[in-house]
């Protein structure tokens, strides 16, 4: 697409902006290298979507994938605010939104399908209003994504513009690629209610989990937590990552919230545009994937860019879904450590990475990838854990200097900070003899996730120690050298946000300095000894 052309292939005139097709764009320059490596994975994609010429049959009802030429189409350029290459926007029902999911063919494809489903059913929002839709939803995804629910008391009066179902629809739409997650609805008037919870049969754990989801919308409008508008809208993440629902009490949208209604913005093309919240933007990114997930190409370019990976290697292939081995061990694991830093951090509810972007003043800039990259946020979160298969992922393991054969094995990696931290070379040899000789399925009170959450402890500093981690590269080995070992020297590393570079420029400037200190020290030396007297000199 070109200036010329976007506006009549991507907003058709005679045909209403709700139901104008989806488009996935691409905004690429002919000189960067990562986008002539992204364009033939693109293309794929759209292929694979659209069929063609020789294989119309396998076209699919998806979203529609175009490219722009950002060097060529300046203004287009501009108006999207593209400052990277490959940049990705994603536009529907008149209004375009950043595209943050991973930049994969199987990905591009699963938004594509998924924005085209959305905008058939006018909704990206599943309403789990009784028991038995909640249950089927459920049983549908294996495995469970995080759940975004948006809690009301009734249907509100008037569904229109500006007030709460727009709210909520654009809402959903604006952060659906955030990651691996849904959105639901739970209208409490159209479920059961409190007098049917008691008298009703035994209670089986879907049925728990739904009233555990009910019970927290009841609390968070009472204690006035998670308001999305005027009828005491609650906002809640349902996830592994929690043992119960976690009400986002952080603000909702950009703008005026004194009357309840959010505020929507023209975007030129008859649409209008809710601004989400940075807070609540990023509290959403933050949740967006579960407590453990496996190791994948889709997966790791994501949550690489939290600060901290637990990697647990087995030998051989793991599903999330059914596995019973190593799953739900490492799961209770995660929540027991989230429980952790809601103690220590009781903004968690409204995003900790969220917190330290608003405390520092950073603004939020549509470019993620600079807000995952300021290290002393996401340092201040709970590890993100993985489960890797030693075999298959046996040359990204023997970079890190961890053994495929050594499976079952442990270790947390920082890829900001270019450091990683062994079990192996943590733990005494006895305590390691009961990793090494376990066998499955690990239990969550057993001494091996004990041993794990002891490390875990020691390497974020939990309770004051700090575990020294080696590095994965040599400028990394450096830092981490002058980091554990130099005095405040771990002061000046968080002064600067834990920036390697920032870092080294740093040291390298207090050791000029220094060196100008001295010289200037002996030259006032000199310069004294000279002013002396030859005869009040001492001599030996």
């Amino acid at each position: 697409l070109e200036d010329a052309t976007f506006d009549a292939a991507i907003f058709p005139e005679g045909i209403n902006i709700h139901a104008q097709r989806p488009h996935i764009v691409m905004f690429y320059s002919p000189t960067c290298g990562h986008c002539r490596r992204m364009l033939p994975i693109f293309n794929n994609a759209s292929v694979q979507l659209y069929g063609s010429a020789d294989h119309p049959e396998w076209a699919t009802e998806s979203a529609r994938l175009a490219i722009v030429d950002a060097i060529q189409n300046s203004k287009l350029a501009a108006q999207f605010k593209v400052r990277a290459y490959p940049t990705f926007y994603y536009i529907i029902n008149g209004r375009a939104h950043r595209y943050l999911a991973p930049q994969t063919a199987q990905s591009f494809m699963s938004v594509a399908v998924e924005l085209s489903s959305g905008l058939s059913a006018r909704t990206f929002v599943t309403d789990v209003s009784k028991v038995e839709d909640f249950k089927a939803v459920v049983g549908a995804e294996v495995p469970r994504r995080p759940w975004f629910v948006m809690c009301r008391p009734t249907h509100p009066p008037k569904p229109l513009i500006g007030e709460t179902s727009e709210v909520t629809e654009t809402l959903a739409e604006t952060l659906i690629t955030y990651g691996k997650i849904k959105f639901v609805q739970v209208y409490e008037t159209d479920g059961p209610s409190k007098d049917d919870r008691l008298e009703g049969a035994a209670a089986d754990p879907l049925t728990d989990a739904y009233w555990s989801i009910r019970d927290a919308c009841t609390e968070a409008r009472r204690t006035k937590k998670g308001s999305l508008g005027p009828n005491g809208e609650a906002f809640l993440l349902w996830s592994d990552r929690t043992r119960l629902p976690l009400a986002y009490g952080g603000p909702k949208w950009e703008g005026d919230a004194e009357n309840g209604l959010a505020p929507f913005i023209s975007n030129g093309k008859g649409a209008s545009q809710f601004r989400p919240h940075r807070q609540l933007a990023l509290w959403v990114w933050e949740n967006s994937y579960n407590a453990v997930e496996t190791l994948s190409a889709e997966v790791l370019p994501v949550v690489s860019k939290r600060a901290r990976l637990g990697v647990f290697v087995v030998d051989g292939e793991v599903n999330l879904a059914t596995d019973t081995r190593y799953i739900p061990a490492l799961r209770r694991l995660a929540q027991q450590r989230f429980d952790v830093y809601r103690d220590i951090h009781p903004y968690a509810e409204s995003g900790i990475v969220a917190h330290y972007l608003a405390k520092d003043n950073i603004p939020l800039t549509d470019e993620f990838e600079k807000v995952s990259q300021h290290a002393r946020m996401w340092s201040r979160t709970p590890t993100q854990f993985l489960v890797a298969d030693g075999n298959r992922y046996r040359e990204w393991l023997g970079g890190l200097g961890v053994g495929a054969d050594d499976a079952p094995h442990f270790f947390v990696l920082d890829a900001m900070k270019e450091t990683i931290w062994r079990l192996i070379e943590w733990a005494p040899k006895d305590k390691l003899e009961l990793l090494s000789k376990s066998t499955p399925p690990l239990l969550a009170d057993g001494e091996e996730v004990k041993l794990m959450d002891a490390f875990l402890n020691d390497v974020e500093g939990v309770k004051g120690a700090k575990a020294k981690g080696s590095s994965t590269t040599a400028m990394g080995g450096l830092v981490t050298f002058i980091v554990n070992w130099v005095p405040f020297a771990s002061v000046l590393m968080s002064s600067v946000g834990d920036d390697s570079l920032k870092f080294m420029i740093a040291i390298a400037g207090m050791a000029g300095w220094s060196m100008v200190f001295v010289v200037a020290f002996r030259r006032q030396a000199d310069g004294d000894e000279a002013s002396t007297p030859l005869l009040d000199r001492k001599f030996v």
